[in-house]
């Protein structure tokens, strides 16, 4: 199982690290226009982001317009030698600081903890999806832990290539409810969801 994640972890990992800067904010560009679009995202008022690095999906764009348009932006922040992710709320990009991993993240000593039961939909990021909604992470598991308990909506952020046609998965593996590329939101049925 860990040999078959990190192989595609790697293909995927390795595409994405070589496209270029433009390719990145034009496809990111096309992929927020249909986030936007997505029926739970529109009526979500407390929505908790994941802050883009490298070639992700660009979600910094994303945030200021949520910001702007009056949202409550919620974001992870990893507390030092812990192993968990708290979600944290923010009003604008000068409360970050580069954090763990690299990652923007809020200023340690303000931190405004927002309990996962008050946020309305999770994006989430992740390396590679498959049709039924399951998702390769990074493999440290901040993301399944925190959405497990989570009963809201999960919508992940993901280049076309990112989407394959089996994701390796266990037990514990958490699903997402829709995956948005830039060709559009593709909902996961309640039917693939259920096997």
């Amino acid at each position: 199982m860990e040999t078959e994640k990190k192989k595609l972890r790697e293909l995927i990992l390795g595409a994405r690290d070589a496209m270029p800067p433009d390719d990145v904010r034009r496809t990111s560009s096309l992929i927020e226009k249909h986030l936007v679009s997505v029926v739970e995202f529109a009526r979500a008022r407390t929505i908790m982001f994941y802050l883009s690095k490298g070639n992700e999906v660009d979600t910094h764009g994303m945030v200021r317009d949520a910001l702007r348009s009056g949202k409550r932006v919620v974001v992870p922040f990893c507390p030092g030698g812990h192993h968990r992710m708290v979600p944290a709320e923010i009003r604008c990009f000068s409360e970050l600081e580069c954090g763990r991993f690299g990652v923007l993240q809020p200023r340690h000593g303000e931190v405004r903890e927002v309990p996962p039961e008050q946020i309305e939909l999770f994006i989430v990021p992740g390396v590679a999806f498959d049709a039924e909604g399951y998702r390769l992470g990074r493999g440290r598991g901040y993301y399944d832990r925190l959405l497990e308990a989570a009963g809201a909506a999960k919508i992940a952020l993901a280049y076309d290539f990112q989407v394959v046609e089996r994701v390796p998965r266990e037990a514990h593996d958490v699903r997402v409810d829709i995956v948005v590329t830039e060709t559009g939101a593709k909902r996961i049925s309640t039917a693939r969801r259920s096997g």
